[in-house]
């Protein structure tokens, strides 16, 4: 482009019109490598051409356009001689502009707790509130009151273990453990913005004892099982508590996925329960199979709930238009004999994810139903397909098993022998 012969004015650049048959008219030239270019958007930029130190042509963009607080033609010139001080340095311009951004990021998340609220801020979008929330309140008790104000760089392994243990030693291992992990993946997010250059929590592994190994407690044999199903179907409180308690082991979902369902969701005549994104803890859509026996309880429960003006599946008691609450079904569960150390509303999941393994079942197909995420991207596109008519097989053949164990029975449903639903 032809450059200009005398330095622009203000009316010139207050002139400048984008014009979309002309892209060099687009452009008025300083000289010197200024130009102010008008986007097809009305937005009118300062920009400045140089020469690398490898002798490569690139441009470099003043942070304020034309016509907002700081981006008059003078301070244009005046970045523009800054910037050729730069460059006569050998120094790139641009380069200097990103170590100047991540240097000031830097400064502003220098504490343990500025790092975790980045780190939170940079994970939460794939997070379930739930989960958001659960990250939030570990942090907030476990490490904050120590390492909160402390500058990040400085945080020693032995720092984070004397949090952990205090925890520990209230019999709190799995707190601990979460704690553990949730600051280790801080502290790999501040070596990737070049806080630190190390991970302290890493050093941490084997320190904690083991995690209690029944706080996701489940029962294990088939006539334990059994028995538990069989309390279930005896169990006298409201209609609604009882049965969402027998859809638990049926469908096998996390028990706030079940909880907050509504009734727009369920198609018991497609025979699908489809769960939206935002309440599930991966926060990608999944949908359920219903087996003959979940469509029989849903069946009877719409007669309680679903023409009452309410779209929850399970409305609290007290609180119309919000769902049970979180202990409602571990309340249940202790009420029948069940304590805490033998059974919880979350081990129904376990005790599937186990008996279907037992039983032949594909693990993919298995991990699907579950909603666990699979790290392989394209496998997780290809099998959101692959895997529906195995799923709907496989949630009809895991009910009849349950019915057969229910009357003491255990018929195995491998996955060649899935029985009708209703057999014995």
């Amino acid at each position: 482009m032809p450059k200009r012969s005398a330095p622009l004015t203000d009316k010139q650049c207050r002139q400048l019109k984008y014009d979309p048959e002309s892209r060099s008219a687009n452009k008025l030239r300083d000289g010197d490598g200024l130009f102010l270019h008008v986007l097809s958007t009305g937005r009118k930029v300062w920009r400045l051409e140089y020469r690398t130190a490898k002798g490569t042509r690139s441009e470099a963009t003043f942070p304020h356009d034309y016509g907002a607080e700081y981006g008059s033609l003078a301070a244009a010139r005046a970045w523009r001689a800054e910037t050729k001080a730069l460059i006569a340095e050998g120094i790139d311009p641009v380069q200097h502009v990103k170590a100047q951004r991540a240097a000031r990021h830097a400064a502003a998340i220098s504490t343990f707790r500025a790092a975790s609220e980045e780190w939170i801020a940079h994970k939460s979008e794939d997070w379930a509130p739930a989960t958001q929330a659960k990250v939030v309140s570990t942090l907030d008790n476990v490490l904050m009151p120590w390492l909160g104000p402390r500058p990040v760089a400085e945080i020693t392994p032995q720092e984070i273990l004397h949090c952990l243990q205090r925890y520990e030693r209230q019999n709190k291992r799995s707190m601990a453990h979460n704690a553990k992990t949730y600051a280790g993946q801080i502290f790999r997010r501040t070596i990737v913005l070049g806080l630190r250059n190390d991970d302290p929590a890493a050093a941490l592994k084997g320190a904690l004892k083991p995690k209690n190994e029944r706080e996701m407690a489940h029962l294990q044999s088939d006539a334990e099982i059994g028995g538990l199903l069989r309390a279930i179907d005896a169990y006298h409180g409201t209609p609604t508590v009882r049965a969402a308690l027998r859809l638990l082991p049926l469908l096998f979902c996390r028990p706030g996925e079940l909880r907050m369902a509504c009734w727009a969701e369920v198609d018991t005549e497609a025979g699908i329960w489809e769960i939206p994104a935002e309440r599930m803890k991966m926060r990608r859509a999944h949908i359920v199979p219903l087996s003959v026996q979940a469509k029989a309880i849903l069946s009877e429960l719409a007669s309680f709930t679903r023409h009452s003006g309410e779209d929850l599946l399970f409305p609290a008691v007290r609180h119309k238009g919000r769902p049970m609450s979180e202990n409602t079904l571990n309340a249940a569960l202790r009420s029948m004999g069940y304590d805490k150390s033998q059974q919880t509303a979350h081990g129904f999941r376990h005790i599937a994810s186990t008996k279907l393994h037992d039983l032949g079942w594909d693990s993919m197909v298995i991990e699907r139903q579950l909603a666990h995420k699979d790290p392989n991207e394209m496998r997780r596109k290809y099998n959101k397909a692959t895997y529906w008519e195995k799923r709907v097989e496989m949630m009809q053949a895991w009910a009849d098993y349950l019915d057969s164990i229910k009357l003491g029975r255990g018929k195995v449903v491998g996955i060649n022998h899935a029985v009708g639903a209703g057999s014995s």
